[in-house]
């Protein structure tokens, strides 16, 4: 199977959303800041929640990706939300 659905976590501005699109991906963009959320390219969902709590349902995405926030998550509790 490849990936076709692809969740971005804690996107940010866009910035790794951007490439993703670009690749013909659809991309759900999580980030819980409004303000950030407001510069993800148009083309992605974007949605508010954390890496402890992705508002998505179980097995909604064929990947995930994380740009460079992975260090701010409580990683025990985002690796299971990840997984899910």
């Amino acid at each position: 199977m490849n990936a076709r659905t692809v969740l971005d976590l804690a996107a940010g501005t866009g910035k790794l959303t951007e490439p993703l699109l670009e690749l013909g991906l659809d991309v759900i963009a999580v980030e819980p800041l409004e303000q950030m959320r407001a510069l993800v390219p148009a083309a992605a969902r974007s949605l508010p929640g954390t890496a402890e709590e992705i508002p998505l349902p179980d097995a909604s995405v064929d990947a995930v990706v994380v740009g460079q926030a992975f260090h701010w998550f409580d990683p025990p509790r985002a690796l299971d939300e990840i997984a899910r």
